[in-house]
């Protein structure tokens, strides 16, 4: 009787083992696919976190351009509104201009050598 009695007992224990063991199966594949779900959501912020910083230069670069170009037609106003003789004007001191600023440049580039002669000695 004692024997029967622990025979019904380990068949308990197994058959709760086996049910146990269904269960953990069951919640490791659960995990499992918690885990690729997880991975795949990672993968899809990552791009869109690329795609929105993307979208946001390419914005940017847009407004950059069509502020260029909203400059560019004022210049190019004051162009077709000019005379003849004003663009004859502004090319004549166009050359006077470069050679202002070519001297300006000259004049850094000595004072710029001038400083690094000062702090080599």
């Amino acid at each position: 009787a004692h024997s029967d009695k622990l025979k019904e007992r380990i068949s308990q224990l197994n058959s709760t083992i086996a049910e146990k063991q269904v269960v953990y199966e069951q919640t490791k594949q659960e995990y499992e696919n918690i885990v690729e779900a997880n991975q795949k959501f990672y993968d899809y912020a990552t791009k869109f976190r690329e795609l929105y910083m993307k979208v946001d230069g390419l914005l940017e670069k847009k407004k950059r351009f069509e502020t260029d170009l909203n400059d560019s037609k004022l210049n190019l106003q004051e162009i077709v509104e000019a005379t003849d003789a004003e663009l004859e004007e502004r090319l004549h001191r166009f050359d006077e201009h470069i050679s202002a600023q070519k001297q300006k440049k000259r004049a850094e580039d000595t004072k710029k050598q001038d400083l690094e002669d000062d702090l080599a000695n």
